[in-house]
């Protein structure tokens, strides 16, 4: 039996005092990425990206900018990847740090 080993890692940085950025990087031991659907989800907000990569890699590298104008904060982020692979569809999370944004 073969199986396809899928990792997720994320890391958020604080861009200036209102935005932040949250990269992640997620890799197959076999089959590629047909699609990845990537939620990050920063306090009890939500961000969503869609991406058909080129080529089907087996390592992909996306990133997220999100923000916040009210009073000073921090949000504790997490990153969710729904994938497609030839070999079948799963989701994965991360945890990715936070950031203390606002004003």
């Amino acid at each position: 039996m073969s199986f396809n080993a899928i990792n997720l890692t994320a890391s958020t940085k604080k861009v200036n005092a209102t935005k932040g950025y949250t990269i992640y990087v997620i890799t197959a031991s076999k089959a590629g990425f047909l699609e990845l659907n990537t939620q990050l989800t920063y306090g009890t907000k939500r961000k969503t990206s869609s991406v058909i990569p080129h080529k089907v890699p087996k390592t992909y590298g996306g990133g997220i900018y999100f923000d916040y104008t009210g009073k000073k904060k921090y949000f504790a982020c997490s990153v969710s990847t729904q994938y497609y692979t030839r070999m079948g569809i799963g989701t994965i999370s991360a945890k990715a740090g936070g950031a203390t944004l606002g004003r």
